[in-house]
């Protein structure tokens, strides 16, 4: 179990649905919690161990400094580990940088063709 919660285009409460949102869904997951924004120009990416209520308001906070206070899209993920550890590296959303741009995801369960999707986007010169 875990929980994504999704905002675009709601500039002037989009920090207040985000933490809402994954407040609400703590249940899903305990173990860490992490945001991913973006203001269309810069963005941001960060994830921890704990509760929402211990480290949303500071990942948000830390977004807002990052992005000069404008969130015009972004994902919050509350993390219940089914495979791996409960560790700061396993917390989500992921991210990379690519050809394309800026890439966050977050998954609930195992990536079962993991390989398999990794030499196809390798192939496809997919990343940076």
């Amino acid at each position: 179990m875990c929980s994504l919660t999704g905002v675009y285009g709601l500039e002037d409460i989009a920090a207040d649905v985000l933490f809402r949102g994954a407040e609400a869904q703590q249940h899903r997951g305990e173990d860490g919690v992490g945001l991913a924004t973006t203001n269309g120009v810069e963005t941001f990416c960060k994830a921890e161990l704990g509760m929402v209520k211990g480290q949303m308001m500071d990942l948000l906070e830390d977004s807002a400094h990052a992005l000069r206070g404008m969130i015009l899209a972004g994902v919050a993920h509350t993390r219940y580990p089914t495979e791996g550890e409960p560790t700061k590296e396993n917390a989500q959303p992921f991210f990379a940088e690519t050809r394309h741009g800026f890439l966050a995801y977050g998954h609930n369960g195992e990536l079962c063709n993991y390989h398999t999707l990794r030499r196809g986007l390798l192939h496809a010169k997919a990343h940076a």
